[in-house]
């Protein structure tokens, strides 16, 4: 199954040293989205919204 994810543009791993992960995105426009938290397991979560349509 393929996800549309129209407004993203590229995903890259830009780091990975002692348990601490970064990422960065790229977007065809600033998206609107969501930052937050989860826990047990900690994770961050950025939501960003995308076009309501279904492939």
């Amino acid at each position: 199954m393929k996800i549309p994810l129209t407004q993203l543009r590229g995903l890259a791993l830009s780091g990975d040293f002692e348990g601490v992960v970064g990422f960065g995105a790229a977007f065809r426009a600033h998206p609107v989205h969501h930052a937050f938290t989860l826990h047990n397991p900690e994770r961050f979560v950025l939501d960003v919204r995308h076009a309501d349509r279904c492939a």
